[in-house]
């Protein structure tokens, strides 16, 4: 079937993505244009532009030469990261206590439990996924188009971490129970116990203990 050069281009760009996010392309590894252009039965010019993309996506990164490797965070890109996340999250954080339902809370309760579930079977495609899905359900609940635009595009870097970076969490346990705290700290509109579940939560996850003086992240108010 036919299909125009947007369709295409996007159709090749969620096909690298899934690779990607998949550990099919590993951290660090070479594309090349031209294989995955024959696999996919298309030209080098489409495949080139959703690569691209991907680099705006912080996916991947291109040299000047137009060679192309899958991305590999250092520790500083994975703070950064980590930083920039904290800050939207204890946004999204705030106005899910403003604007969230029952059915918003009950969606958000699924998702930490299949997040559990992933966790307590081995299955880290789920794990990851449901993680991911419940703090952009956050962002959605929100009701900021905007936020919910920024943390789309953060959270791919997010599913790469968690895919790239599997011993990040030393309690793992803790860390996935924690969405269940944070959901019953929101529904009851506890604003301090939530922005102090959300910054353990991040904090802990991306280290960043020794990157910021003491109660820096703390010491917010809601």
């Amino acid at each position: 079937m036919y299909k125009s050069r947007g369709s295409l281009i996007q159709s090749i760009y969620e096909d690298i993505l899934g690779r990607v996010l998949s550990g099919q392309l590993a951290a660090g590894e070479r594309i090349s244009e031209s294989r995955l252009a024959a696999e996919l039965s298309v030209s080098r010019t489409p495949v080139h532009t959703a690569l691209q993309q991907l680099a705006k996506d912080g996916l991947i990164n291109l040299s000047p030469n137009s060679s192309a490797h899958v991305a590999s965070y250092s520790r500083q890109d994975i703070h950064d990261i980590g930083t920039l996340r904290l800050s939207l999250d204890d946004m999204a954080v705030r106005l899910a206590m403003l604007y969230g339902s029952q059915s918003d809370f009950l969606a958000l309760k699924k998702l930490a439990t299949d997040c559990e579930r992933g966790m307590l079977t081995g299955d880290d495609h789920l794990r990851r996924t449901a993680d991911c899905d419940f703090h952009l359900l956050l962002a959605k609940i929100s009701r900021n188009a905007l936020l919910l635009q920024f943390q789309t595009e953060m959270y791919k870097r997010v599913n790469f971490i968690l895919l790239t970076q599997r011993d990040v969490v030393v309690n793992r346990s803790i860390h996935v129970r924690e969405h269940f705290d944070l959901i019953d700290a929101i529904a009851q509109h506890d604003a301090k116990r939530a922005h102090a579940i959300i910054t353990h939560h991040l904090v802990s996850f991306y280290d960043l203990e020794d990157q910021y003086p003491p109660n820096f992240f703390l010491s917010g108010r809601i």
